[in-house]
């Protein structure tokens, strides 16, 4: 189980080495995976949709030496990545779940409609790196000082992101990887606590209540993230108690765990800067 979570954050950390490769950058990958633990620190405290994370991370890149542009790139290309991997493994997790019988018209609908939307916005963040010099941003969306900071770095870097993109299949390889590792760190503790459940069954519950807790406003998808995953699994007839058990211990390891040594990178990170 933890061997899967440390994995997770080494196919994160791939993700923008990979990028950064394009530009001729060479990174240390347990360094950079130490980044990615930070981000989960950063995003668990700020209801910021991954943005105030991504953003940390940028400057810890260009603490490193990375040029602004190339970690702008590294960045917004692994966000796109990230929402492209969604795409697909959500895509999986939904054509197993429209042959099961436990799910009704409406859930299959919701999964439709969802992964419809999700078409979309990998579409817009694909459109923000073709063409990042003529995005136009809503006036209101960039009253947020941390939306400001990203428009503007993004705006600079135009020939960056053509060039960081072309290592974007590598990135939503990497990045379909981490939720494969996170839905098997989910059938591990079901095997250890007794009650095995098929891997498949695991992907599925960890993808759709993935998506439900993105859509969600609070840090993290709490309790979105949760309900969800239980409504699934007691279709599959995963006993509750076992479900419960197994979805609060899956929280903290993916969640709570990390918050310790996220927040001794982020405050060397700090003391770094200040010096």
């Amino acid at each position: 189980m933890v061997l899967f979570q440390v994995a997770t954050y080494l196919c994160t950390g791939g993700a923008w080495d990979v990028v950064l490769r394009r530009f001729s950058v060479h990174t240390n990958l347990i360094g950079i995976a130490a980044l990615g633990v930070e981000k989960v620190f950063v995003d668990q405290l700020v209801p910021t949709l991954g943005l105030g994370g991504s953003l940390m991370i940028m400057r810890g890149l260009i603490h490193r030496g990375v040029k602004r542009g190339e970690a702008v790139a590294a960045m917004t290309i692994d966000a796109v990545g990230y929402l492209a991997a969604l795409l697909i493994m959500v895509a999986l997790a939904a054509s197993v779940l429209w042959f099961e019988p436990g799910f009704s018209s409406t859930v299959h609908s919701f999964v439709l409609y969802f992964t419809i939307a999700l078409v979309g916005v990998v579409a817009a963040a694909w459109i923000l790196v073709a063409r990042a010099e003529s995005v136009r941003w809503p006036a209101w969306l960039l009253r947020l000082r941390m939306m400001r900071e990203l428009a503007a770095a993004t705006a600079e870097s135009p020939q960056s992101l053509r060039i960081g993109a072309k290592g974007g299949p590598w990135v939503v390889l990497l990045e379909s990887v981490v939720f494969v590792l996170d839905s098997a760190t989910l059938w591990a503790i079901f095997q250890a606590l007794g009650t095995p459940i098929s891997p498949l069954h695991a992907l599925v519950a960890y993808m759709l209540a993935s998506a439900v807790a993105m859509l969600s406003v609070i840090p993290g998808g709490l309790g979105s993230f949760e309900a969800a995953a239980l409504a699934i699994l007691h279709v599959f007839a995963v006993p509750f108690a076992a479900a419960a058990a197994a979805v609060v211990l899956l929280r903290v390891s993916t969640c709570l765990l990390p918050m310790l040594p996220g927040y001794l990178i982020f405050r060397s990170e700090l003391t770094a800067k200040s010096a």
